[in-house]
């Protein structure tokens, strides 16, 4: 069973809250999705899972078993995969579809110039 744990804020901005739920039915659907995202993410970059692997330093049969749905990642790799992924950890567990981009290198003039970009992606699929 998984237990229902507070918040977790990590660096002042990213709050996890879905990760432990109440039920084992929950359970089962959240390893099935993160094991689904890291699959789908890691194949979307030509990566294989030994090189996922050696960039999370685990062994590439750990990644094959996220994948799989035997085991889930720790907090701490869940973590570190939505961040070499650029997706939230939300994104990872299946509880909100919403990629993010990084955009906190660049200027205010460029942000302003992605912020239109996409809202003209966003306009013409209405």
């Amino acid at each position: 069973y998984f237990y229902c744990q507070s918040p977790l804020i990590i660096n002042d901005n990213l709050i996890l809250s879905h990760l432990i739920y109440h039920c084992y039915i929950r359970g089962v659907i959240m390893i099935i999705k993160i094991g689904e995202k890291i699959c789908e993410l890691r194949n979307k970059r030509d990566l294989t899972q030994q090189a996922l692997a050696k960039h999370m330093g685990v062994t590439r049969s750990s990644v094959n078993a996220w994948e799989m749905g035997i085991s889930i990642p720790s907090v701490e790799k869940i973590i570190d995969l939505a961040e070499f992924f650029h997706v939230s950890v939300d994104y990872l567990l299946g509880v909100d579809s919403t990629l993010k981009v990084d955009i906190s290198k660049l200027n205010e003039t460029e942000r302003k110039y992605v912020h239109n970009l996409i809202s003209i992606f966003i306009e013409s699929k209405r």
